[in-house]
């Protein structure tokens, strides 16, 4: 239980040439009793927008800070994540790529670099790998386990086509690789094969259904 727990953060967001930029801070201080004292920052920048027939989004994220452990050692506590993307409308069809990275904690330091991620509700998801539904997933037990892109590096391909009104059809093919490993680990965890459809029952009803598939890589 803490004894004392405060933050405070800001938020700058203006539009140039069509994109919408942002940028956010936030800091946080937990003293808990008799075990350790968090301080850590988290700096935020985004950028939304479309050239042309192309919507472009991007997000990174960098925090810093240090753990004190009480009667023990500081640890430096810090992580970068990264997301972009970029999606053609062709008419009924989409065509995205996207890719997303978050800094693993390199097990050759004594610093903590793999603090921060990509949640699970974040802008990069997949069915298997890095899904964003509110259940049980693929890197943990429960929702609080499964912290979408964490410590990986990964990319995506999709189409997204709208053959009915009501109907929209995805296909996605993933690839992915963890980005710090122990020595003689191998990085890969595969390449995840998706198929999504909605359809809409009415205007706030919809129906999905997705299959995914995963090929995994030696290092699952």
């Amino acid at each position: 239980q803490f004894q004392d727990s405060h933050g405070f953060g800001g938020v700058v967001i203006a539009n140039a040439g069509g994109f919408k930029i942002g940028g956010l801070y936030y800091y946080l201080s937990n003293k808990s009793a008799n075990t350790s004292d968090t301080t850590a920052s988290l700096v935020d920048v985004f950028v939304t927008g479309s050239a042309g027939p192309v919507a472009l989004k991007f997000d990174a994220g960098y925090r810093f800070g240090e753990v004190d452990n009480l009667g023990g050692n500081v640890t430096d506590v810090t992580g970068l994540a990264i997301y972009g993307g970029a999606f053609l409308n062709a008419g009924m069809v989409s065509i995205g790529l996207e890719g997303a990275y978050a800094r693993g904690d390199d097990p050759a330091t004594d610093e903590n670099e793999g603090t921060f991620n990509h949640d699970y509700d974040g802008p990069f998801h997949s069915i298997v790998l890095f899904h964003n539904f509110d259940y049980n997933g693929f890197a943990g037990t429960t929702r609080s386990g499964d912290r979408g892109v964490n410590n990986a590096i990964a990319v995506k391909g999709s189409v997204t086509a709208k053959p009915a009104p009501k109907l929209t059809l995805i296909g996605a093919a993933v690839y992915a690789q963890r980005d710090q490993v122990a020595d003689g680990m191998d990085k890969g965890l595969g390449i995840e094969l998706d198929a999504i459809a909605v359809y809409n029952l009415y205007d706030n009803l919809s129906y999905t259904l997705g299959f995914g598939y995963l090929l995994a890589g030696d290092n699952l």
